[in-house]
C-alpha cells in the first residue's frame, strides 16, 4: 500500500503529488489540510510520501502540526517514508525539518 499525504498552498506540490501518485496503482492521496485537526497519524503503509512547499526556508506551520500528531507503529517492519518538498529555488532546511522530527519520534 502507498499513502501520499500532501499539502499545497497555490495547488502546484497537489499536483505534483497527483502526477507521482499515478505511477503507483494503490496509490492514496490524503489532503494534511483535510487531517490538520484530527487527534494522531499513524503511517501504517508500505510506503508513505509527505509532499509540502518550502515556506521561507522552512516547513509550512500545518505540515509542522501534522508531524507532531504523527505516533510510532507499534510494529515497523519494512516501512519506507520519503519527503519530497517543491520551492522556486533553494529548500534550505525544510527536508532536514521533516527528517529530526520524524527521527525524534522512532520513526
Amino acid at each position: 500500500m502507498h499513502k501520499i499525504y500532501w499539502f499545497s498552498g497555490t495547488g502546484n506540490t497537489y499536483w505534483l503529488a497527483r502526477e507521482f501518485a499515478k505511477s503507483f496503482p494503490d496509490a492514496e492521496l490524503i489532503s494534511i489540510a483535510a487531517l490538520d485537526r484530527s487527534e494522531d497519524v499513524v503511517f501504517d503503509a508500505d510506503f508513505t510520501g509527505i509532499f509540502f512547499p518550502v515556506y521561507c526556508f522552512g516547513i509550512p506551520g500545518i505540515l509542522s502540526r501534522f508531524l507532531e500528531r504523527v505516533q510510532p507503529m507499534k510494529e515497523q517492519g519494512n516501512r519506507f517514508i520519503y519527503a519530497v518538498c517543491s520551492s522556486g529555488g533553494y529548500p534550505g532546511a525544510a527536508l532536514p525539518l521533516v527528517e529530526d522530527t520524524l527521527q525524534s519520534k522512532n520513526i
